[in-house]
């Protein structure tokens, strides 16, 4: 099926990083197709660090997320590589994704959490850490050492 003028103007505003012209035209999309329609704009949405678009994409769009997913990057690898610690807690807090997953398809690349660690990007790797498996490390009941 071609893709409609309002459609391409939706993936430009996501491409462009224009959040407010985006918001606008992702509202006058079809819930049910834009996921087939439309593959990159969770991408997108994720790189741009927009938690609100990311969301609403995931909730009422039925983006797949814990595929991989734009060239075989995974969600939560896009959004640490952008050093997006909301968008990185939504995913492994709400979405339940892995830190340990890999940060390609196959089988491929380093797992999430170690990349991250390994680039430095600290504020993720606190978020990640401090929210593995569903737990929050920082509880009294994981600090206990006795």
């Amino acid at each position: 099926m071609a893709e409609s003028k309002l459609e391409r103007k939706c993936r430009r505003a996501f491409e462009k990083g224009d959040h407010k012209k985006a918001v606008r035209l992702l509202r006058s999309q079809d819930p049910k197709a834009l996921h087939q329609k439309e593959r990159y704009l969770l991408y997108h949405s994720i790189s741009n660090g927009w938690l609100d678009t990311t969301r609403d994409l995931i909730n009422n769009y039925s983006y797949p997320y814990k595929h991989n997913y734009y060239d075989g990057q995974s969600c939560l690898y896009i959004a640490a590589k952008g050093n997006h610690v909301d968008i990185v807690e939504y995913l492994i807090k709400e979405c339940r994704c892995d830190p340990m997953m890999r940060t390609y398809n196959y089988g491929k690349g380093d797992p999430v959490l170690h990349y991250v660690a390994r680039k430095g990007l600290l504020d993720v790797l606190k978020c990640m850490v401090m929210n593995i498996n569903g737990h929050n490390i920082m509880n009294k009941q994981y600090r206990d050492t006795n």
